[in-house]
């Protein structure tokens, strides 16, 4: 039996996975890589009982495209601080001073939203990460926490 379908959602989902997950990507889109490859594994699921490929998968994968489109666009806009010049908010959450935090993460919400970066002498990203992230390393106070997420 010869199966007709085209591996085109496929095709598209791991070159979502091939340019999401540079040195730079980030989380978001490894997950929207995630989603075009989730979206596309029913067709080939589907073409396999059936010998060719469901419309509804094609669908589904085009909006995962959308979706990882609109990730891989937010991706863009993020807000980013590196670790040799961090923001305040950073060095209070390194210091553990919680009332610090608490106090100038609600004058500065903006700097709650902005992603740390180190890098290696290469350029390469070594880490990242918000400030969410480094408080719950620290297992600070819920106040804390909510002040981060406000």
């Amino acid at each position: 039996m010869v199966m007709e379908f085209s591996f085109q959602g496929l095709t598209d989902a791991l070159d979502g996975v091939t340019g999401g997950l540079t040195s730079t990507g980030t989380p978001k889109a490894a997950d929207a890589a995630k989603q075009r490859i989730a979206a596309c594994l029913p067709s080939v699921s589907d073409a396999r009982e059936s010998g060719t490929a469901d419309a509804d998968a094609d669908d589904r994968g085009a909006e995962a495209r959308d979706e990882a489109a609109a990730a891989e666009e937010e991706e863009e806009e993020k807000l980013i601080a590196y670790s040799d010049e961090p923001t305040e908010l950073y060095k209070l959450l390194k210091d553990g001073d919680w009332s610090g935090v608490i106090r100038w993460a609600q004058k500065n919400p903006i700097e709650a939203k902005t992603w740390i970066v180190e890098k290696n002498t290469d350029g390469t990203t070594r880490w990242e990460l918000l400030p969410l992230h480094l408080a719950c390393e620290n297992q600070p106070p819920v106040e804390v926490i909510e002040a981060l997420l406000a």
